[in-house]
């Protein structure tokens, strides 16, 4: 019935997101940040990032890129990034 639907979709949509978490911490470890989008927009979600110490998002990505990808960002240390895409996430911030 609906309920067995609802549970299958419910739990894939869970393993996907974890999936997507695995990689994007397995990808950040190797250094290799294109992975960790890639992961993301396969899994049709968004980045949940938490960071202590220095959190860099590069100058040379676009705001559009940024917003599609961070849902919300939480750093208890240092944040660098270009002001076009601080600005754009500063509503996103969670403190």
């Amino acid at each position: 019935g609906y309920s067995e639907l609802f549970s299958f979709i419910t739990w894939t949509s869970v393993g996907l997101m974890g999936a997507a978490a695995t990689v994007a911490g397995q990808s950040l470890g190797a250094k290799k940040p294109d992975r960790v989008v890639e992961a993301v927009q396969a899994a049709n979600e968004k980045l949940q990032v938490r960071v202590l110490g220095l959190a860099t998002i590069a100058h040379d990505v676009p705001v559009e890129l940024a917003l599609a990808t961070i849902d919300s960002l939480t750093v208890l240390g240092a944040f660098h990034a270009s002001p076009a895409v601080k600005q754009a996430l500063a509503e996103r911030f969670v403190f």
